[in-house]
């Protein structure tokens, strides 16, 4: 059928579904841990798989499938140049770079940034991927990874490796590079070569990036960084080496500046163009964040329930992002469960009250209002009081436990329970039975006369 599937159980008897399905969620309960130890993915509570899916499930589809692809995207540009320049060497195998150069590729020039998209980056907000469980099907349309965008990275790391490697050569081959008129050396073009690679390769990465954080700032520029301080530092101690002739050349500051605008400029313009013209309900999204950070997106009638369908085109009227007037209900769309909504969580700062909660205790069926710390309420700005396992979520306080025992206790019971507590009484005390009147010292009024016989 070429779909993924997902399998969600608590028990025993739900291991071979999680193990035979691509994902797995187990739930730790009252069945024991048998499908948590055999699932990809273990939860406490069932209502935590929609953030499970819609937020953490979106974010790592969408990080792992841009890295992926920037991943190939670097290695294709440092080995396109060396593959370009055995042309002109008569296919020997010689390196047009310094070969520690190549040796530290992979480890201090470029692979932080990767890094970085795999774990900090956010293609949006996890409240919007909330509210809008519709954003999901990006993924299951594999608009984040698939051969067609594959293909297109390989490409423009081919294109890249090309004009970095034919500007810089046919550069230093024309005229000489040097004041006194002797011939440039070989290393000296392909300093340039590496640096100018190493910066495009990272700037590259980062213009790929949904959210800048400051680790991605960081991912970014110590490449950059690096293999700056290693050509400055490297050529004074190594025996062949000889920075007199690399940095005073305008060629070396000029050819990198231009090579890296020139690669970086096609990324740029069809982001741009597709951010302008032809943007998605994600973009559409992200822009409206920015611009208004405050923007209650659950109660706008022209984003909730009229998201763009696939195989649709976005309508020019549908990207003009107007306030709504706070009297006017949005209108319902159908949630997870079939019912109608009204969108996000009501803000307690509004004066609208916010129902709490509920967990159904799994031995006695009874519902009752959830104390634990969970996703739910640390979306809704609630602080944490305590994190509770099922035992300690039973556990009832002595302060609080005649209130709680009276109004969780049957009616029945609540007499059989203080039948029981009269008889463990000591003795001397007055007993009591339920609905009798209390003891008191007052002897009862004598009984009327009885009436006079009728003659």
């Amino acid at each position: 059928m070429d779909v993924m599937t997902l399998a969600i159980g608590d028990g025993a008897n739900d291991v071979s579904m999680i193990q035979a399905a691509d994902v797995g969620v187990g739930i730790s309960g009252e069945e024991g841990l048998q499908a948590v130890n055999s699932s990809d993915y273990a939860i406490a509570q069932f209502r935590f798989l929609t953030r499970l899916l819609f937020v953490h499930g979106h974010w790592s589809y969408a990080r792992n499938g841009n890295m992926i692809v920037n991943f190939f995207y670097k290695n294709i540009v440092c080995i396109g140049v060396l593959w370009w320049f055995q042309i002109f060497c008569s296919f020997s195998t010689t390196y047009v770079f310094e070969y520690t150069y190549l040796l530290f590729w992979n480890v201090f020039w470029s692979l932080a940034p990767v890094i970085a998209i795999g774990l900090f980056d956010r293609i949006i907000d996890d409240d919007i991927l909330m509210i809008l469980p519709e954003l999901y099907r990006y993924g299951r349309e594999r608009r984040h990874f698939g051969l067609k965008l594959f293909t297109l990275y390989m490409l423009e790391g081919v294109t890249q490796s090309a004009i970095i490697f034919f500007f810089i050569y046919y550069t230093y081959n024309t005229t000489s590079a040097r004041n006194d008129g002797w011939a440039v050396y070989q290393y000296e073009m392909a300093t340039t070569m590496v640096v100018a690679t190493a910066t495009t390769v990272n700037l590259f990465n980062g213009l790929n990036t949904a959210a800048w954080t400051g680790w991605v700032f960081f991912a970014v520029s110590i490449g950059i960084v690096l293999i700056w301080l290693y050509t400055a530092i490297f050529p004074e101690i190594s025996p062949g080496g000889d920075n007199r002739f690399t940095f005073p050349s305008a060629y070396f500051w000029f050819g990198i500046i231009f090579v890296v605008l020139i690669s970086i400029l096609p990324r740029y313009v069809l982001k741009s163009y597709k951010f302008i013209y032809r943007p998605d309900d994600i973009d559409i999204l992200r822009s409206l964040r920015s611009i208004d950070p405050k923007h209650d997106i659950a109660h706008d009638p022209a984003i909730v329930g009229n998201l763009q369908r696939p195989g649709e085109e976005v309508d020019d009227d549908r990207l003009t992002m107007t306030e709504t007037r706070q009297s006017e209900d949005p209108p319902p769309r159908r949630s997870l469960q079939g019912r109608p909504s009204y969108g996000g969580r009501q803000s307690m700062e509004g004066g609208m009250a916010r129902a709490n909660p509920s967990q159904v205790d799994m031995s006695t069926g009874r519902e009752g209002t959830s104390r634990g710390f969970d996703f739910s309420t640390e979306e809704g700005g609630y602080a944490m009081r305590r994190v509770q396992t099922h035992l300690s979520e039973r556990h009832v306080s002595r302060v609080s436990l005649p209130a709680a025992v009276e109004a969780r206790t049957p009616k029945r019971r609540q007499v059989s329970m203080n039948i029981f507590s009269s008889l463990r009484r000591p003795k001397g005390r007055s007993q009591t039975m339920p609905g009798s009147a209390p003891p008191t010292d007052k002897k009862p009024p004598p009984p009327p006369p009885p009436p006079a016989p009728e003659h």
